[in-house]
C-alpha cells in the first residue's frame, strides 16, 4: 500500500498542497494541521522536508521582502530581493528570528506597563470610557511580559511561540505579530488617534477666541440682531442643538475620548464629529466667529435686494396673463413646449417676491427665508431671484428665442435660395447639376434641404432643438450643428454660388473644389458654335489659348475623363516611361492647368512597364467632353468621334496647338517607311480636315491618317506637328533631312547594288536598308526604288522562287 501511495498519489497531492498554502491565508495551526496531516498520509520524510523548506521560505519572503531571513543558527537564507526564498540550511526549518520592539509614544519608549498606565492616566482620561479599554489594557500588560523574555534578539521556535500564547491565554496570531513582525497591541494605536484629536482640540479653542462657551455665542449674536433672525429659519431648533453640542464635544476631545465614544455619549453621526474636529463650525458659531466670511455675511448680514421688473419686446411684463399673450403672439414655438405652465407658475411666484420686497431696498436673510416659505418656492430660488438679480426660466427663454432669431435672420442672409423653389431655379442655372442629380443619395439631400428650412422657422419661434427633432424626424445631433451654423449638405455644397445670374445662353460651371465647397465658377455655354466662344471661357480661367488646346488634343489622344467622386471629375493619363518625353508631356499639360489646382504626376512601377501617371481633378473636365468634344452621355472618344467642328474654323495657332496635343499623343513619324501619321481611326475625317487647314494633305489609313507626300511631310516639321514628342521630333527632322538629300538622278552604282543585295540577303526589309543606306552612307533612296533594284538584280533561281 505505501509503495502504491507514494508511485500514483504522491505528486498530485504535493502540488495540492503547495498551491493550497500560497493561496489560501491559513493561520500557523491550520498550516501545521495540513502539514501533519500531509506527513502522516504520504510522505517520506525527505520529500516532507524538500517541500515544507521550499513553502516556508517562500511564505517567509512575501511576509517580509526586503529583510533577510535567517535560521537558527544565524545563516543567511537568501540573497535577492523580491525573488522566492531557498533554504540553504536543511536543519531546523520551525525556527525563526525573533525581534520585538519598544513602544514609543511622541519621541518617547515605553518601557513597562507602569508608565502606559501614567500616561493614560495623567493626558487621556477619556481614553477610559471605551467598553474595551479593560481588554487594551490586558493585552498591553501581556505585551511587556512578553517583551521582558525576549530583550535581546535571538533565534526561537514555532513551539514556542505556540507555548507562550497557551500560556498567556491568547492566541498565537498575536504573539507571532509581536514577536516576528514588530506588532504592537491595539491601546498604542488609539494612543495617537486621541493626540491628534486633542491637538485639534486646542486648534478649535485659539480659533474660537472670546467665544469658549454656547452661552457667550448666544449673547454675541443677540447683541448683532442674529438671535431672533435664527429664530425664523425653518432649522433653527436643530441650529441651536449644533450649538449645545458642539461646546460638549469639545471637553470630551479634550480628554481624549474617541470620537465613536462622544458619538455613542452625545447621540451624535460620526460625518457630523469628523466635520467638527476637521474644523467646521455649527451656523450660530460661524457667525459670530467669522463675520466677514462671504457664508456669513449672506446669513447674518443686510443683503442688497436686487430684483427687477421684466420687459418683453420693450412691453413691461406685470401678470401671468399678459405674458402668455405675448408668447402666443411672438413666440407660439415656445408656448407649444411641454413644461410652458410650470414656467408661468414660476413667473407668477417672481412677480409675487417681487410685490412682497416691494421698495425695500435691503432684506435679511431670514426674511427672505420666511417669503420664500410662504411663498413655497426653494430658498436658493428666492436668494437668486432677490439679490443675484436672476430672471425665471421662462423670461430666459424668452432672451434666449430673441437670440435665436437674430441668429436665424444671419443664416438666412448668407443663403443664396431661401426656399426649395430658389433652389430649383438655380440649379436650372448650374451646368453640372444634372451630373449631381444622378447621386444616389440626391433624393435624400433635397429632403434634408426642405427640412433645414422647416429648422429654421421653427427654432426663430421658440421650440427646443429635441422638439424639431422630433418634428422633423432627424437626429438631434442634426438639430445642434444647424443651429451652430453647419448648412445642409447642398447649402454647403454650393455656398459659394454666384449671387447674380449668368447671361443668356450661358450657365455657371465651378473650376474647383475645396474641401466639399465647390468655388471659381465660370460663365460656360451648353453647346460652342465658333471659337470665340472657347477663347472667352478659358481667359475666365486665365489660361493661354494655344497651352489649353494643346491639353485639348492631347485628352482626345491619351488622356481620359472619369468621374472621380460624387463632385468632381478628373483628368487622368498614363505614359510609358520607355519614352525620354514621355514626363515631359505630362508636366507641360500639368502647368498649363495650374489654374485649377494643383496636378499630380506620380511615377508608378509595373512588373510589364514603369509608367508615368498624371491627374488632375476639376468639373471643368465634365464641359470639356460634353461641349468641346460634343460627346454625349453614352459615348466615350474611343468609339464615337467629337463633334468639334469649330475647331476647323479657330485660330491657325489655336488649330497648331491642338494637332501638337494630338501628334503627341497619338502620332509617329518613322524615317524608315519615309511617312508621319497620327493613330486615330475614330475621328481620322475631322483630323484629315484640320491638317488640310494648315496646307497639308494627308490620306486616310486603316490606323488613322498618313503624311506621304514630300511637301506635306516639310509642312508638318515646320509648324512643327510635335511639341514635347521629342523623340518623334527628331524622327520628322531626319526624315526632311532624308527627302532633302534625296538625288535628283534615279541611277544607282554598281557599288551601291551591290550593298543594297547583300544587306537583303541579311534578312532587312526595304524600310530597314533604306535607313541603313542614309545612316552609314548618306544615300537617300525610297523604299520602291530599293525595291526594284533588288528586283531587277535578283538571279533567275531566286526570282522562280
Amino acid at each position: 500500500m505505501r509503495e502504491t501511495s507514494e508511485s500514483s498519489d504522491t505528486p498530485i497531492e504535493r502540488e495540492g498542497l503547495e498551491s493550497t498554502i500560497r493561496q489560501r491565508r491559513l493561520t500557523p495551526e491550520e498550516r501545521d494541521a495540513i502539514v501533519r496531516k500531509y506527513n502522516e498520509e504520504l510522505l517520506t520524510p525527505h520529500e516532507r522536508d524538500a517541500i515544507l523548506g521550499k513553502v516556508k521560505a517562500e511564505l517567509q519572503a512575501s511576509d517580509n521582502p526586503d529583510r533577510t531571513v535567517k535560521d537558527c543558527k544565524g545563516h543567511a537564507m537568501t540573497s535577492v530581493e523580491g525573488e522566492n526564498l531557498v533554504d540553504v540550511t536543511q536543519d531546523r526549518r520551525d525556527s525563526h528570528f525573533a525581534s520585538i520592539q519598544m513602544p514609543e509614544f511622541n519621541g518617547t519608549r515605553i518601557e513597562s506597563y507602569g508608565q502606559l498606565e501614567s500616561l493614560i492616566r495623567k493626558r487621556f482620561p477619556g481614553l477610559k470610557h471605551n467598553s474595551h479599554f479593560g481588554e487594551w489594557m490586558k493585552r498591553a500588560y501581556i505585551y511587556f511580559e512578553v517583551m521582558s523574555i525576549f530583550v535581546e534578539e535571538h533565534p526561537i521556535e514555532d513551539s514556542a511561540i505556540s507555548k507562550i500564547a497557551r500560556d498567556k491565554g491568547i492566541s498565537t496570531y498575536a504573539i507571532r505579530k509581536w514577536i516576528l513582525k514588530g506588532g504592537l497591541p491595539l491601546v498604542f494605536k488609539y494612543l495617537n488617534e486621541v493626540s491628534k484629536n486633542q491637538q485639534s482640540a486646542r486648534n478649535i479653542r485659539e480659533r474660537l477666541g472670546e467665544f469658549q462657551s454656547a452661552e457667550r455665542v448666544r449673547k454675541r449674536l443677540k447683541e448683532i440682531g442674529m438671535f431672533e433672525s435664527i429664530n425664523l429659519w425653518p432649522t433653527a431648533e436643530k441650529q441651536w442643538t449644533n450649538l449645545r453640542l458642539y461646546y460638549q464635544a469639545l471637553p470630551f476631545l479634550e480628554s481624549g475620548m474617541l470620537q465613536c465614544d462622544i458619538d455613542r455619549r452625545l447621540g451624535l453621526t460620526a460625518t457630523k464629529t469628523k466635520r467638527w474636529v476637521d474644523g467646521g463650525l455649527p451656523w450660530p458659531v460661524r457667525i459670530v466667529v467669522e463675520p466677514n466670511s462671504e457664508r456669513s455675511k449672506i446669513q447674518s448680514g443686510r443683503l442688497m435686494v436686487n430684483i427687477h421688473e421684466f420687459k418683453m419686446d420693450g412691453i413691461v411684463v406685470s401678470s401671468s396673463h399678459q405674458l402668455r399673450a405675448l408668447i402666443t403672439g411672438h413666440y407660439l414655438g415656445l408656448a407649444m413646449r411641454n413644461d410652458i405652465d410650470s414656467l408661468i407658475s414660476d413667473f407668477e411666484a417672481y412677480l409675487a417676491l417681487r410685490a412682497k420686497l416691494g421698495e425695500r431696498q435691503t432684506v435679511r436673510y431670514s426674511e427672505l427665508r420666511k417669503m420664500a416659505e410662504e411663498l413655497e418656492i426653494s430658498v436658493g430660488k428666492s436668494r437668486r431671484w432677490a439679490i443675484d438679480g436672476e430672471i425665471p426660466r421662462i423670461c430666459l427663454r424668452i432672451e434666449q428665442v430673441a437670440l435665436n432669431k437674430r441668429l436665424v435672420a444671419k443664416f438666412r442672409e448668407r443663403l443664396l435660395f431661401q426656399s426649395m423653389e430658389q433652389f430649383s431655379q438655380l440649379m436650372n442655372q448650374l451646368y453640372i447639376a444634372p451630373h449631381l442629380e444622378k447621386w444616389s443619395n440626391y433624393s435624400e439631400i433635397e429632403v434634408y434641404l426642405a427640412k433645414y428650412y422647416r429648422f429654421l422657422d421653427m427654432y426663430e419661434s421658440g421650440m427646443s432643438q429635441k422638439t424639431i427633432a422630433e418634428m422633423l424626424e432627424i437626429d438631434e445631433s442634426t438639430v445642434y450643428h444647424w443651429t451652430r451654423g453647419r448648412l445642409s449638405k447642398a447649402l454647403y455644397l454650393l455656398q459659394r454660388f454666384p449671387r447674380k445670374q449668368p447671361r443668356e445662353n450661358r450657365k455657371w460651371l465651378p473650376t474647383r473644389l475645396d474641401g466639399l465647397v465647390f468655388s471659381d465658377y465660370i460663365e460656360v455655354p451648353d453647346r460652342i458654335s465658333d471659337y470665340s466662344e472657347v477663347i472667352e471661357v478659358f481667359r475666365q480661367l486665365q489660361m493661354n489659348p494655344q497651352d489649353i488646346m494643346y491639353v485639348v488634343g492631347f485628352t482626345l489622344s491619351d488622356g481620359y475623363i472619369q468621374l472621380t467622386s460624387k463632385t468632381s471629375f478628373s483628368l487622368r493619363s498614363t505614359l510609358s516611361q520607355n519614352y525620354d518625353w514621355s514626363k515631359l508631356i505630362l508636366d507641360d499639360v500639368s502647368d498649363s492647368l495650374s489654374s485649377l489646382g494643383p496636378s499630380r504626376v506620380l511615377s508608378i512601377k509595373r512588373s510589364d512597364d514603369n509608367i508615368w501617371e498624371l491627374a488632375n481633378s476639376s468639373p471643368l473636365f465634365v464641359w470639356i467632353r460634353e461641349v468641346i468634344f460634343g460627346l454625349g452621355p453614352d459615348e466615350t472618344k474611343t468609339y464615337s468621334p467629337i463633334k468639334a467642328d469649330w475647331i476647323l474654323t479657330s485660330s491657325k495657332s489655336a488649330r497648331i496647338a491642338f494637332m501638337q496635343g494630338l501628334a503627341d499623343g497619338d502620332g509617329y513619324a518613322s524615317p524608315a517607311a519615309q511617312r508621319i501619321g497620327i493613330g486615330s481611326l475614330v475621328n481620322r475625317h475631322l483630323i484629315r480636315d484640320l491638317l488640310k487647314t494648315l496646307d497639308i494633305n494627308s490620306v486616310l489609313h486603316s490606323k488613322g491618317v498618313e503624311i506621304i507626300r514630300h511637301e506635306d511631310i516639310r509642312r508638318a516639321a515646320m509648324l512643327p506637328l510635335f511639341k514635347n514628342a521629342t523623340g518623334r521630333l527628331e524622327s520628322l527632322f531626319e526624315l526632311c533631312d532624308m527627302l532633302d538629300a534625296r538625288p535628283k538622278r534615279k541611277r544607282f552604282t554598281p557599288n551601291e547594288i551591290e550593298l543594297i543585295l547583300k544587306l537583303r540577303e541579311h534578312g532587312m526589309s526595304y524600310d530597314q536598308i533604306g535607313l541603313h543606306l542614309w545612316r552609314y552612307y548618306g544615300n537617300s533612296r525610297n523604299k520602291s526604288t530599293i525595291g526594284r533594284i533588288i528586283r531587277q538584280n535578283q538571279p533567275e533561281s531566286k526570282k522562280q522562287s
